[in-house]
């Protein structure tokens, strides 16, 4: 299998459809920005019929997990620091919820010793072959299905669903006794639901639009969980230490600017990406 970097695919994680796909002596080849050959269609065997011409359409996001593979994001890496720092031994189980290509279990498994680990995705096609890392695909992502678990993990998810009441609770019901997780979240008394709407050079609406960036209250959810049956709450601004290019395709996608104090803030299009990552003990 060929590969090549896709241009459009190394914007960031901004989620533009993009389409690479050509026959040459018979095969097609799929272009996917990273090293991996068809990772994510290592599961489909058209990938590889030499028979057919096969033009996918795929977004931005599946570059995005691919490349997390080759090295952990910088969130990953505080976000490993962050867990050790809360958890008092180890676990004997842990779910990672909406885990994508399995990335962040694959780079956070150090901080959890010998457990179990189950990623859990409602796309099967996202789901990886990952030393160690056992994979389920449910459509409604039914994590209380699955049984209980020492530990839950929801990384740079909830702000991407319609509400996070729900999936919490489900989590809640699955884990004994930590919760990780990661998302938009402000210190103000505000939940800013954010529905946003991407386009081509003749503004058409991608095909994916629109999906939510939600930025939510802090102190709404750890009330919120309190309720659910958690014992504390414990969250910490993500602060990154990388400059970050603003990309140049006008979509989503995160880029930094500094602020008057040098700390890097976080921007993706027309918004202030304020990420923490909270503990909840249970």
């Amino acid at each position: 299998m060929y590969h090549k970097r896709c241009a459009v695919a190394e914007g960031g994680n901004g989620f533009q459809n993009w389409e690479c796909a050509e026959t040459a002596k018979g095969y097609s080849y799929l272009y996917i920005i990273s090293s991996i050959d068809c990772l994510l269609l290592g599961r489909d065997e058209r990938c590889y019929n030499p028979d057919v011409t096969i033009a996918y359409r795929w977004s931005a996001a599946a570059a995005y997990h691919a490349a997390q593979l080759e090295s952990p994001k910088r969130s990953t890496v505080a976000l490993g620091k962050f867990i050790r720092k809360y958890l008092d031994r180890e676990p004997a189980s842990v779910i990672d919820v909406g885990c994508g290509t399995g990335a962040n279990l694959h780079w956070l498994r150090d901080c959890f010793g010998d457990a179990r680990l189950v990623g859990l995705d409602i796309n099967d096609v996202f789901c990886r072959d990952l030393e160690g890392i056992e994979f389920v695909q449910q459509e409604n992502c039914a994590v209380s299905e699955l049984g209980t678990f020492d530990v839950g993990l929801s990384i740079q998810c909830l702000s991407w669903l319609d509400a996070y009441e729900r999936p919490i609770q489900a989590m809640f019901k699955s884990c004994r006794q930590w919760m990780f997780i990661t998302s938009l979240f402000t210190d103000s008394r505000v939940d800013s639901i954010n529905r946003v709407t991407q386009y081509d050079e003749d503004f058409r609406a991608d095909s994916g639009s629109p999906y939510f960036y939600n930025v939510y209250s802090i102190e709404r959810f750890r009330r919120f969980c309190l309720a659910n049956g958690a014992k504390e709450i414990m969250a910490q601004d993500f602060e990154i230490d990388i400059d970050i290019p603003k990309p140049e395709h006008g979509l989503m996608g995160t880029y930094t600017v500094r602020a008057e104090d040098g700390r890097r803030l976080q921007i993706s299009g027309p918004l202030f990406m304020p990420w923490k990552m909270v503990a909840v003990r249970i």
